[in-house]
């Protein structure tokens, strides 16, 4: 194990301005209260913050993919197809995020194959059992 020191480096996000913290927090806040999340504002905004700096976007360019995602949770609960409704939305929003900042790779499944395999399942749950 590490130093008390080393295990504050990894943890402490780096410096983001006043300005960007305020403009990515309000919009957090406002996508967790619609969205019913449960988790505190402060770990919200802190996934948010980590992800805006892991991405090296402008902070105009990650709040317009906090918008996309955002429409994205709205239209998929208001028109659920054949795909289930994620129980937590506030994860679905995250992951929707971070699938279009390019954050979702390796071992972790983009948000097309997670749609792809909700819509198999749903239609092998849907086949008849007389087989």
């Amino acid at each position: 194990m590490g130093s008390v020191a080393s295990v504050l480096k990894h943890r402490v996000r780096r410096d983001v301005g006043g300005e960007e913290r305020k403009a990515i927090s309000v919009v957090i806040e406002r996508f967790a209260d619609q969205l019913g999340d449960r988790a505190d504002a402060k770990a919200s905004v802190s996934r948010a913050l980590n992800l805006y700096q892991a991405s090296g976007a402008s902070r105009d360019g990650f709040v317009d993919v906090l918008f996309e995602a955002g429409g994205e949770v709205r239209d998929r609960r208001q028109h659920p197809g054949k795909s289930p409704i994620p129980r937590n939305q506030m994860a679905y929003f995250f992951a929707i995020v971070e699938d279009r900042l390019g954050l979702r790779t390796g071992t972790t499944v983009s948000i097309e194959q997670m749609r792809e395999r909700s819509l198999r399942e749903v239609s092998l749950s849907g086949r008849s059992m007389e087989a």
